[in-house]
């Protein structure tokens, strides 16, 4: 399905320029390219978001949102922090930039993906408690750790965070080996090799 979908992005994205003469078009310009925007960010396929975004820059700026938010989703669904960083940059407005991020990040803290989380929360100005809820149900580190050094987590909910860093996962390994090593009972039913 993967190799598929490669030989028909770049189809897709020539079809939306030069259709065939013959072809009905139903919906607008922007509708095609916010789908075809979705599907190339879900499999991170950077060269053909740049081309693509090179025929969005001309299209009104409330047709460009509509497809840069389609492609925002999609990147943060899948943890294509890359992409979004690009998609981010076609935005000159930093308020329209944070709604963005308010809008995705959740999506970015299920793709269980640091970077893309970090990119995300780089432009919210405050994380709700809900959120840092899911990254602990999740309990993925690199998303921990990303959401720690976000300024928008309160210090409650960094208080909470913190124990499912991977500092401290890191510091309790070492106790627990420590402790082992001090032990006879414990350190007997280590296997030799």
């Amino acid at each position: 399905l993967y190799h598929v979908e490669l030989t028909i992005m770049p189809s897709l994205l020539s079809f939306t320029t030069y259709p065939p003469a013959n072809y009905k078009h139903s919906g607008n310009d922007a509708t095609s390219y916010a789908v075809i925007l979705r599907w190339i960010c879900a499999f991170g396929l950077e060269p053909l978001v740049r081309e693509l975004l090179e025929k969005v820059r001309s299209l009104s700026q409330g047709e460009k949102l509509e497809i840069l938010l389609r492609g925002m989703e999609a990147a943060a669904k899948y943890g294509e922090d890359r992409l979004a960083e690009i998609l981010l940059n076609e935005v000159n407005d930093e308020a329209e930039k944070k709604s963005i991020c308010d809008e995705f990040l959740k999506s970015a803290i299920e793709s269980d993906t640091g970077d893309i989380v970090k990119l995300v929360v780089g432009h919210v100005s405050k994380v709700p408690t809900h959120l840092v809820d899911i990254a602990i149900q999740r309990k993925v580190t690199a998303v921990i750790d990303s959401l720690l050094r976000a300024s928008g987590v309160t210090e409650v909910d960094k208080a909470r965070l913190k124990q499912y860093s991977l500092h401290s996962i890191r510091n309790d390994i070492i106790q627990r080996v420590e402790a082992i090593k001090k032990d006879d009972n414990l350190k007997n039913l280590i296997p030799k090799y």
